[in-house]
């Protein structure tokens, strides 16, 4: 995949698995949703930075999982 030729840190590669959590969650697949987002943050938070719009994508997606799945106080901190 993305990881393996362009490297774990690279954009495209990012937002392949951001993709994924978008398609995982689609797919009601909530668990491995909730865990690719968490991934994608942490690397595009450390190499894009906090306030990167692309970093807010996956922040507030993550959030929207959260919310749902009814862990408030978590899903309050990513939106």
């Amino acid at each position: 995949g993305f990881s393996e030729i362009l490297g774990a840190e690279h954009p495209l590669t990012l937002k392949a698995g951001h993709n994924v959590g978008l398609i995982a969650d689609a797919a009601g697949q909530t668990a491995e949703a909730r865990s690719t987002y968490e991934d994608v943050l942490r690397i595009r938070q450390r190499v894009l930075g906090a306030e990167h719009v692309d970093t807010l994508k996956t922040s507030c997606n993550l959030g929207l999982i959260l919310l749902t799945s009814g862990v408030i106080a978590e899903a309050e901190a990513m939106l």
